[in-house]
């Protein structure tokens, strides 16, 4: 075999997990108000280690962004050591999201995607999908069911930091108003299939009915907190 023969490079793709350090009564807060902060904690633990076995079968580099900045030890204690953890940045969730991208296609990533950890449904197919959207478009987005994304994600020559900004974070507009972002760039996009992430303890019940297959994760969980 001819060693000059020249081969393409493969295209680099980091998927960037954010998620608040595992402190009782800072996590899932809604959710706690039903089933108290320990069981809410104590699911939150299980969404993130079940979102990192999920990912370890896409392949694909994994990069964790941890808030606030100064609980690095109690994450990385979650995480484990093989996982890349980083510090958000910024005042504000688009701007730390917006950061955590900037910071990503610096280090050399030609795609990279962003997720939380509260999407139980998330499977490897819906992130390698995210990941053959960014070869046609310039980004991806996923819906969720409370009107706002499960999952964000850009090309290097496609990223749009103003996707990020004057988004009313934590409402039910946030994936319309994203949408609109990308509309007055004059921007098509992959839209992926809608998922629910679970905020409420309406939204994991529901999730527990469903979702059968990867239910039993979570409901010993929700059994012993309502005794």
């Amino acid at each position: 075999m001819d060693s000059n023969i020249h081969r393409p490079t493969e295209k680099k793709t980091s998927v960037i997990i954010f998620l608040k350090a595992p402190i009782k009564g800072f996590v899932k807060t809604r959710l706690a108000c039903k089933i108290g902060d320990e069981a809410a904690l104590k699911i939150y633990r299980r969404f993130v280690i079940n979102t990192l076995k999920m990912l370890a079968q896409t392949g694909h580099t994994v990069r964790a962004f941890f808030y606030p900045a100064d609980e690095r030890k109690m994450t990385q204690e979650l995480l484990g050591h093989h996982i890349q953890l980083f510090p958000q940045e910024g005042k504000h969730l688009g701007e730390r999201m917006r950061n955590a991208f900037n910071e990503t296609f610096s280090e050399g990533f030609d795609k990279a995607i962003l997720i939380g950890t509260d999407i139980p449904d998330l499977t490897p197919d819906i992130i390698n999908n995210a990941v053959i959207g960014l070869n046609e478009y310039p980004a991806v987005i996923g819906p969720s069911m409370d009107g706002g994304y499960y999952l964000i994600g850009f090309n290097s020559s496609g990223f749009l930091p103003d996707v990020f900004s004057g988004i009313p974070w934590g409402t039910n507009e946030v994936f319309l108003k994203t949408m609109n972002c990308f509309t007055k760039k004059n921007l098509s996009i992959c839209v992926l299939t809608e998922c629910r992430d679970i905020d409420t303890y309406e939204d994991l019940n529901e999730f527990l009915t469903d979702s059968k297959s990867t239910a039993h994760y979570y409901s010993d969980i929700l059994v012993k907190s309502l005794k």
